[in-house]
């Protein structure tokens, strides 16, 4: 279990280790909470698990590097020359709440995870990000468009990200980025 300092109620963290072929730890990563992982991996409606074990492993690498404040990994996540008013905002915020607090607790809640009809190495993952910091906190809608052709390497082809206060239900689909 891993401590994270602030007035969250949810202080403690699950931690994975992952060993490589040679029983030396290969990473470490904080997991997302027991029922959003089974949102990702439970029942497949339109995949098999192995994609899913890499979007789980994504995500969960997205979820550390908040914690761990490693902005050149979320630069590299969501770089992209398509941003939007409220994504620059977004960013903006962030990059300065990284820089500045002590400490971020940080969430990802109801997530939904869509295989492109077309392609089988494109997914579509919507999830609700909620953070908070000792002088900000924040919540919104982050659609990502993920592209596992190299599956050492996935890309984001897109990203959308909403205030919450302003969407309060999940607007986004591949559709919206992508044909």
């Amino acid at each position: 279990m891993f401590f994270a300092q602030g007035k969250e109620t949810d202080k403690y963290q699950d931690m994975v280790i992952e060993f490589n072929s040679s029983g030396k730890v290969g990473d470490l990563r904080i997991t997302i909470s027991h029922n959003q992982v089974q949102k990702i991996l439970g029942p497949p409606r339109d995949t098999t698990g192995a994609p899913r074990q890499l979007i789980l492993k994504f995500i969960e690498n997205i979820h550390t590097a908040y914690y761990r404040k490693d902005k050149a990994y979320l630069n590299k996540v969501y770089s992209s020359n398509d941003v939007s008013r409220h994504e620059k905002e977004y960013f903006k915020k962030l990059k300065n709440v990284l820089s500045k607090d002590e400490y971020i607790n940080f969430k990802f809640e109801d997530i939904d995870v869509a295989k492109h009809e077309n392609n089988p190495n494109i997914y579509g993952v919507t999830l609700r990000q909620k953070w908070s910091t000792s002088t900000y906190n924040d919540e919104g809608w982050l659609f990502l468009i993920i592209d596992f052709t190299d599956e050492n390497k996935p890309l984001i082809q897109g990203k959308k990200w909403l205030p919450y206060e302003k969407t309060p239900k999940k607007v986004f689909s591949l559709s919206d980025l992508i044909e």
